[in-house]
């Protein structure tokens, strides 16, 4: 999921309770599994695991629900893919531990050993672990003890070639100001990346000049996913969800940003076809309504040209089209007009 949760690498989540961390965490899990976009990144369709220390099963199983309700209003066929790419694992009240201490060593435990060996197994590409506290014995606040700790996860993250992400809870006090996950300051800095969720203030609300996102921010809804720590890439700008009324987060995203994406996702997808793709474009009289040959073969070579086409046919800005008069009729081909767009 990048550059949220690069492969290889750790990332922490980190939150205060209550503020919906895990609902998102799960939101995300399912996303990747059907490969849908989420929070501004972009994501392959890979199969994901969901470690479960926190939350009781009963709880757990009504959330996976109503997220999965939600989800198949747009696409009914995702509970397929969802079954086969997204693997719980319950471990609730079970001893699950990472990294534990013996007299003055800390060693790796049957688990971690166990853990990397299901993960490659099954192809994992993406661990979320809820949360990083039910996985040690360790002292918290003691920087030797969970540099120890996050070099434990970054070996799983690299010898099973996933994406790691820690669900971490922020420390108790001012929430505004609580930007530093609990306990030593090694659990921040051995991470790679790092994502900061806090509900959003209702003067905060107010100037972003929406009246729904006002409207959750009242109720204390709505939530900031702030992109605190980038270690490969640039900062991802601000992410907003709200927790509806059934406890589904969904995402949310300001009326003043909506066509600052689209001008930024046009661009790409035009970049993309007058570029990479000129041998096989077909300009029509305007140069921002044309046809252009899209095989999938070629197209999982560029991942950035596939996903600003799967947005143009999702936003209505392209529609699938025959075959042009002298194309070849390649029944693997697919064919799509895009539509014009002011800038």
């Amino acid at each position: 999921m990048y550059p949220l949760a690069p492969i290889g690498a750790v990332t922490l989540m980190n939150a205060h309770g209550g503020t919906g961390k895990s609902l998102l965490a799960l939101k995300m899990a399912m996303h990747i599994a059907i490969g849908k976009d989420i929070l501004g990144a972009s994501t392959n369709r890979e199969k994901v695991a969901y470690l479960s220390l926190e939350d009781p099963s009963e709880i757990l199983r009504s959330r996976i629900y109503r997220i999965m309700r939600d989800m198949i209003k747009n696409d009914f066929n995702c509970i397929d893919n969802i079954k086969e790419r997204l693997m719980i694992i319950d471990r609730y009240g079970i001893p699950t531990l990472i990294a534990e201490r013996k007299d003055e060593n800390i060693r790796d435990t049957e688990t971690t050993i166990s853990l990397i060996d299901q993960l490659l197994t099954y192809n994992i590409k993406c661990l979320f672990v809820d949360t990083l506290i039910r996985t040690h014995n360790l002292n918290e606040n003691n920087n030797a003890h969970m540099g120890t700790l996050l070099a434990k996860y970054e070996k799983i993250a690299k010898e099973a070639g996933c994406a790691v992400i820690l669900l971490h809870h922020l420390p108790k006090g001012n929430e505004n100001k609580a930007y530093a996950a609990r306990g030593a300051s090694a659990i921040t800095d051995n991470a790679r990346s790092s994502m900061l969720l806090d509900k959003v203030s209702i003067r905060s609300a107010s100037a972003l000049k929406d009246d729904s996102m006002l409207e959750a921010a009242t109720e204390k809804r709505l939530i900031k996913v702030t992109h605190t720590k980038h270690n490969y890439s640039k900062q991802h700008p601000d992410q907003y969800f709200e927790i509806s009324e059934d406890g589904t987060p969904k995402e949310i995203i300001p009326k003043a940003d909506e066509t600052a994406i689209i001008k930024r996702r046009y661009s790409e997808l035009y970049h993309w076809y007058s570029t990479k793709w000129r041998k096989e474009l077909i300009v029509e009289d305007n140069i921002k309504s044309h046809y252009q040959s899209f095989r999938p073969s070629k197209g999982i070579g560029h991942r950035r040209y596939f996903v600003a086409l799967r947005w143009a046919i999702e936003n209505g800005y392209a529609e699938k089209v025959k075959a042009p008069k002298g194309e070849s009729k390649n029944p693997r081909a697919e064919y799509f007009k895009l539509k014009p767009i002011k800038m």
